[in-house]
């Protein structure tokens, strides 16, 4: 199994349901980090190659298909998971995010709000952020909401968090929801309001595409989407196992994520 990042613990919930199925049977699992890095994830992949590895299961770095062509010509077996690559030449297990990220924006606009500031990384750098971006603009459209786009990187200091924000007009209006795509980035991101003082949600409203439970601890509770990685990690390990069982699997499997309101809207 290749993961984008072990840091991040989404990655590793998704490892952790991988295992759970795959220690029922004869296999082994071996866990690669790509570490946010398609040079090392690329490495990683031709050193299972050469062990012979009897499948993989891939968190891709990139959205190009051609880029795993080394697995194809191998032909061993593979399953993608939590993000897309085009065209879809494998088997994939994902999130229905831009599903889920409309219903958020929905959410958030019968709540009032007349804005939505979109914090992310790099949204062009994978599949699941731009289909969150997909589904915020189809609910700004359908709602009349102005869309901000606000890109930091994952150890963005809070004063330039803080400085990007404040360029996005009349912010603190209460009529302003900003929507982290990650759960590490919601953290970076109430860091920042917590230094600079901002109310929530009197001053702005706070939800995020959420990676973990952690939403519910912090002051106020976040309404977010709650993904289920190690369910999306226990489903790509059953389609892998049945792959090498020569059955035939679905080309995109939806795991189920769900909203959970709270108090910061």
């Amino acid at each position: 199994m290749v993961v984008a990042d072990i840091e991040n613990i989404f990655s590793s919930l998704l490892f952790k349901g991988a295992d759970q199925v795959l220690a029922a049977t004869d296999y082994s699992i071996m866990l690669m980090n790509a570490n946010n890095s398609a040079t090392l994830e690329r490495r990683q992949l031709e050193r299972l190659i050469k062990l012979r590895v009897d499948g993989v299961i891939l968190q891709p770095s990139l959205m190009n298909a051609d880029t795993y062509q080394l697995l194809a010509d191998a032909q061993v077996p593979t399953i993608i998971v939590d993000r897309k690559v085009t065209p879809a030449k494998w088997s994939q297990v994902i999130t229905d995010n831009q599903g889920y990220s409309k219903l958020l924006v929905d959410y958030a606009a019968r709540q009032g709000f007349q804005q939505v500031v979109v914090l992310s990384e790099a949204i062009n750098a994978n599949s699941a952020r731009l289909e969150r971006l997909a589904g915020v603009q189809a609910a700004a459209k359908e709602h009349d909401l102005t869309v901000h786009q606000v890109e930091i990187t994952h150890d963005e200091p809070t004063g330039s968090i803080y400085a990007k924000l404040a360029q996005v007009p009349d912010w603190l209006n209460g009529r302003t929801v900003i929507y982290a795509f990650k759960g590490t980035l919601l953290t970076r991101l109430m860091e920042t309001l917590a230094e600079f003082n901002v109310q929530i949600p009197k001053e702005v409203g706070v939800m995020a595409f959420d990676d973990w439970d952690w939403a519910k601890l912090m002051s106020p509770q976040i309404t977010t989407i709650q993904q289920d990685p190690q369910q999306l990690g226990q489903v790509a390990a059953k389609n892998l196992l049945a792959l090498l069982d020569h059955q035939e699997v679905p080309a995109t499997t939806l795991v189920d994520s769900q909203i959970m309101v709270r108090k910061s809207l």
